[in-house]
């Protein structure tokens, strides 16, 4: 009876230390609803519908739902990223079983996966601190890959980085990944006893994944930083543009100044000499001319003041 209410105690642990974990990985609304869940929903579909000792398709949509599906409801930002977090929080939990497993059947004790026993819950509260040691780490990598652009820290990108990312391939990659564990981890199930060997094949397989996650990650964050790189050399190529025609527009209205005063001289010279002459006629047809050329557009009036220019 004591083994049972502690195994059910180390369970909501464990769906506690996920919940913190998905909390930490990426931006969440209704955090509050959300940890609700997690300990108080889902633990009773675990205990109706999935397996303790072996695995059964209930334990692998268990999987599915608890680490991906439900946090990816709450999360914010593009699915893909969701999608990945996910992934790594599934990874995380399998590569932690496997790793406290194998130091525990390599100390002696005798593991059952039939029965409760001391060593296994033992082994599931070493495993929920190890899982908020590592997650926190996690988050603070997943943080650093997929913080959103105006963050404090956040490299400059454009908009963000659902913008500066590629996600198919390395959605494929995660979800091959998760695809491998999740076999490995039937593997293991499967066995009555807990042997060595089996760990040991199975840790090693697990390492290769964590060396490929790595690789994937730092792949990530090199691929944000020159699409970074690029929309910034994009965003000042812009901007120069700017500065160039607001000079342009200057220098335009300068020489319009200019153009204005030299022809302002040129009329009123025209006018002087007409007026001296007593063509007083001729001065009036000269400035309703000029009257009707202000009316006209810039480019037309221009002709024209030259053609007026040209016939005087």
């Amino acid at each position: 009876m004591l083994l049972e209410i502690l195994n059910v105690i180390t369970l909501l642990g464990v769906n506690a230390a996920v919940g913190a974990i998905d909390q930490w990985m990426l931006p969440m609304r209704r955090p509050g609803l959300f940890m609700a869940l997690m300990v108080g929903v889902v633990p009773i579909f675990a205990f109706v519908l999935a397996s303790p000792t072996t695995m059964n398709a209930w334990n692998i949509v268990g999987f599915i739902g608890n680490y991906i599906l439900l946090p990816s409801l709450f999360w914010t930002g593009p699915y893909w990223q969701r999608f990945i977090c996910g992934f790594l929080i599934l990874f995380l939990q399998f590569t932690l079983e496997v790793c406290f497993g194998i130091v525990f059947v390599f100390a002696g004790w005798e593991l059952s996966r039939d029965a409760l026993s001391i060593e296994v819950l033992a082994i599931r509260i070493v495993n929920i601190g190890g899982m908020l040691i590592g997650g926190r780490l996690l988050a603070y990598l997943a943080r650093r890959v997929f913080r959103p652009a105006g963050a404090p820290g956040a490299p400059d990108t454009p908009e963000s980085t659902e913008h500066a990312m590629r996600p198919r391939p390395y959605l494929i990659f995660f979800f091959t990944q998760f695809i491998f564990v999740a076999q490995a981890t039937f593997l293991l199930m499967t066995y009555r006893k807990a042997l060595p060997i089996v760990y040991a094949v199975v840790l090693a397989l697990i390492v290769i994944c964590l060396a490929g996650d790595a690789v994937a990650l730092t792949s990530l964050r090199r691929f944000n930083r020159a699409e970074a790189a690029r929309a910034r050399a994009g965003a000042l190529e812009d901007q120069l543009a700017i500065y160039i025609s607001g000079a342009r527009s200057t220098a335009h209205e300068a020489e319009r100044a200019a153009r204005f005063r030299h022809d302002q001289r040129n009329h009123l010279q025209v006018l002087r000499g007409l007026v001296s002459q007593g063509d007083t006629e001729r001065a009036r047809s000269y400035v309703a001319t000029l009257r009707h050329t202000l009316s006209q557009p810039a480019s037309d009036a221009h002709e024209h003041e030259r053609e007026v220019s040209a016939r005087e």
